[in-house]
């Protein structure tokens, strides 16, 4: 369980993202938001069940082809310091780059949702010290399998 005064709503290792049950997952990241005093809808819990479960199926396909990914750093609603509540949904930390991604449950990326995960990056990378040597990616992940389209971790 996390304590709030963490700025991520989920944070660990690949492995341990795995390890974890959805409910404590889907548990920590409303309980980091609810403390944020940021409103939690039904359509924010089913984001993150539906993102929280294609990110499952992609990291155990991706450790299986790349087995040093399961130490890789996934961190999830990672709160921008001094940015009232922007969150990325999802931060890859591989050890040599991040790795933006945002879910967005339609088939197409907008040119809005590129410029937002640009931004994340841009400001992870420019703002935050421990970024300053990595090489940063910018993704944009489509959620909704339902929709007929998927993202792909292949960051190695």
């Amino acid at each position: 369980m996390i304590t709030y005064d963490n700025p991520a709503g989920w944070f660990g290792t690949m492995k341990a993202f795995l390890d974890a049950s959805e409910g404590v997952i889907r548990d920590d990241l409303r309980g980091f938001v609810s403390a944020l005093v940021l409103p939690i809808g039904e359509s924010q819990l089913n984001a993150w069940t539906d993102s929280v479960r294609i990110l499952r199926t992609e990291c155990r396909q991706l450790i299986e082809r790349h087995p040093e990914s399961q130490l890789w750093g996934i961190i999830l609603e990672y709160e921008l310091l001094r940015e009232r509540g922007r969150r990325p949904d999802l931060v890859i930390l591989t050890g040599c780059s991040l790795n933006v991604v945002e879910f967005k449950g339609r088939p197409y990326a907008e040119q809005a949702d590129l410029d937002q995960v640009a931004a994340y990056a841009r400001d992870l990378a420019e703002y935050h010290s421990g970024s300053h040597n990595l090489n940063r990616s910018r993704k944009n992940a489509l959620t909704g399998d339902w929709f007929g389209c998927r993202f792909r971790l292949s960051l190695a």
